[in-house]
């Protein structure tokens, strides 16, 4: 069985000494993914849902010793580093899940595939994106910003997935994954094995070694319910088959 933790302090901590060093500024935040205490632990199993950046979160330090540390603002360290999503349903001050699309969208899915109930559905995921430094102010990283970390944080989602080895990667990015996913397949094109529509949009499957890249758009703005059944029918096809 795979100790995440160990292995994200010997082998990312070095690319996030790279990115903090070289590309952070004041009133950066730092993110590493998160996962609940469930996630599988064999490899070529789980799913990993990829959003773009941090919105507007601070966990409080750019000091790497207390990024990779035993304390509270540590990327590593928690148990259960995904309660806080379904502690923060129904917020009435601060950040509200129940009101992210996002979010809407990745329990809608979790359930479906899991068959979880309201208080378990986060356990068995991993949230990451593509972008480890953003604004605490919120927004998105901005061009040069990303075009500055793009490298160093493309080597740490290649390590993440490495290290993580989930059977799916689910991007809700709208082409910002294009460069990552180049990468990923070692600069060769992309091979695209499956897709459904739903509405105007379309959500694509590649296959890069044994996983499968589910590649879809953000959820903001548009059916959760078709978008929702368009992943999860492509994740019950492949399912059916291997």
């Amino acid at each position: 069985m795979k100790d995440f933790r160990k292995e994200f302090i010997e082998k990312l901590k070095p690319l996030y000494s790279d990115l903090i060093d070289n590309y952070s500024k004041k009133g950066d935040s730092v993110f590493s993914v998160q996962w609940g205490e469930k996630f599988p632990k064999t490899n070529n199993s789980g799913i990993m849902f990829v959003g773009k950046c941090l919105n507007g979160s601070d966990n409080g330090s750019l000091n790497l010793n207390v990024l990779f540390g035993n304390t509270k603002n540590s990327l590593v360290s928690k148990k259960e580093q995904l309660r806080w999503v379904v502690e923060c349903e129904g917020n009435t001050e601060g950040y509200n899940t129940n009101k992210s699309a996002f979010w809407r969208l990745i329990k809608n899915i979790s359930q479906e595939i899991y068959h979880t109930n309201e208080e378990e559905w986060y356990r068995k995921i991993a949230w990451n994106n593509l972008y480890k430094l953003s604004p605490k102010k919120g927004g998105n990283t901005s061009e040069s910003t990303k075009s500055l970390q793009f490298e160093t944080c493309a080597k740490i989602l290649k390590k993440e997935i490495s290290i993580m080895s989930p059977k799916y990667v689910i991007f809700f990015t709208s082409d910002w994954e294009d460069d990552f996913l180049t990468y990923l397949n070692n600069g060769e094109k992309l091979k695209y094995i499956d897709k459904a529509s739903w509405g105007e949009y379309k959500t694509k499957v590649c296959k890069i070694k044994s996983k499968y890249y589910i590649i879809s758009k953000h959820p903001q703005c548009k059916d959760e319910f078709k978008h929702s059944r368009a992943i999860t029918k492509l994740i019950n096809k492949i399912e059916d088959i291997d």
